[in-house]
């Protein structure tokens, strides 16, 4: 028995494949974030200096990898594997970009924010003119999608794993 009926109806066992998921993803986005804490800093370009408590640092990255993976767990995770299983795509590839493109949901709210304020400071006249070069800008960016690409890849793939709703 796999837990899934048909037509997306979830059996009993499927339902606490499901929960297990739920709650196992965070944990796993936090001590991703620990431990590609290290990567994270050399991509950033900060390979020669090192925070006042490596150790430190790497901890809050990774709790606030976690406490994202929840957020985003709670408020799109869910509903959209909710909705792949009760449409029947249930493969890994589509809990796979799933999880790619909900790796990076974080990023684009935070990058909606900065929008805003920074078009707020130009209607206001108020914009630095020592901004960051659009090149360590870019990079920047590119660093971000990496991340919450790789995070939400490994999240989908574990959580199809857990959940199993193929089988």
């Amino acid at each position: 028995m796999d837990g899934f009926g048909s037509g997306g109806v979830v059996r009993l066992e499927g339902r606490w494949r499901f929960v297990a998921a739920v709650l196992v993803i965070p944990l796993l986005d936090a001590a991703l974030g620990y431990f590609a804490f290290p990567i994270v800093w050399w991509l950033g370009n900060h390979g020669a200096y090192r925070p006042i408590s490596f150790p430190q640092a790497a901890l809050a990255f990774g709790t606030l990898a976690g406490a994202l993976g929840l957020l985003v767990m709670i408020t799109a995770a869910v509903p959209v594997a909710v909705w792949l299983i009760r449409r029947g795509q249930r493969s890994i590839q589509h809990f796979i970009a799933a999880g790619a493109v909900l790796g990076n949901l974080p990023f684009a709210v935070y990058l909606s924010i900065v929008l805003l304020f920074t078009i707020m400071h130009l209607i206001g006249g108020t914009l630095a003119e020592h901004l960051s070069p659009t090149a360590e800008l870019l990079a920047g960016g590119l660093r971000a999608v990496l991340i919450g690409s790789s995070m939400g890849t490994a999240s989908g793939v574990v959580f199809w794993l857990i959940a199993r709703p193929q089988r």
